[in-house]
């Protein structure tokens, strides 16, 4: 079931990567949806099952999930199964339910220190997917569509599409604050656009476009905290959206620890 939806996972993406219409798209999304969907609610209640598990005394070994997706994808050879989930943030503007769950993967194993070296490389390995990986990251910073509201599940479809991609930006900066915590080089270094190769403390911040330097997730939340210091009224998302302009703020604080 796992390499069944792995290879599902790994097809949908090359799929829309070509950005053109093919018989059975809508079908081939709503499927990947629910599949990274099986995959979060895997990751929610592995813990509790191994628990069960172990008090069961049962002489049966299971790995966990985050475990599994560091493993070799048997068609490419490589450790991509992660990357793959990844990069359909970069389809987060007209897929916005899959770059949803593939944020709260992300954000889910992220919270396991002993594989950030592992998962730095992967995303860097290739230099035009690296690069690709960075800007879905920030696309979805970016979205001027989300919005945080209450209660979403009484909202109207386009309403809904907003809050989606305001939770998504909280998955992503829940990744950032969290990935902080462990040693470098780790996820959030590389994403907020850190030399990986150079102690931390080195590495020279750029404008994005100065000296070949991307626009990074650091880019984009600091975009979000200056929209509207000009006014008396200050940030714009201290006053529409409080809990993503805390998670910036938060994210700001770990740097300068």
């Amino acid at each position: 079931m796992l390499e069944l939806s792995l290879s599902l996972l790994e097809e949908g993406v090359k799929q829309l990567d070509i950005y053109s219409p093919f018989p059975g798209k809508k079908h081939l999304e709503k499927a990947v949806q629910y599949f990274l969907a099986l995959l979060n609610l895997t990751l929610q209640k592995e813990n509790l099952f191994i628990d069960l598990l172990r008090e069961s005394h049962l002489s049966l070994i299971v790995t966990p999930l985050e475990q599994l997706l560091q493993g070799i994808n048997p068609r490419t050879k490589k450790a991509d199964h992660v990357v793959n989930i990844a990069r359909y943030l970069y389809h987060g503007n007209s897929n916005p339910e899959l770059a949803y769950e593939s944020a709260k993967i992300l954000c889910c194993i992220s919270c396991n220190s002993n594989i950030h070296i592992k998962l730095v490389g992967d995303f860097t390995q290739d230099q035009s997917i690296s690069q690709k990986l960075m800007a879905g990251f920030v696309e979805c910073l970016d979205n001027e569509d989300a919005e945080e509201l209450i209660n979403p599940e009484e909202l109207e479809s386009e309403k809904k599409q907003a809050q989606i991609h305001h939770e998504t930006r909280i998955h992503i900066l829940n990744l950032l604050i969290t990935s902080l915590e462990c040693s470098p080089p780790n996820l959030a270094l590389y994403l907020l656009g850190y030399e990986l190769k150079k102690p931390v403390s080195t590495t020279n911040l750029q404008d994005p476009g100065v000296l070949g330097c991307p626009r990074t997730c650091l880019h984009a939340i600091l975009n979000i905290l200056e929209k509207g210091t000009e006014t008396r009224t200050g940030p714009t998302a201290v006053r529409e959206s409080p809990h993503l302009a805390e998670q910036c703020y938060q994210v700001c604080r770990k740097l300068l620890i």
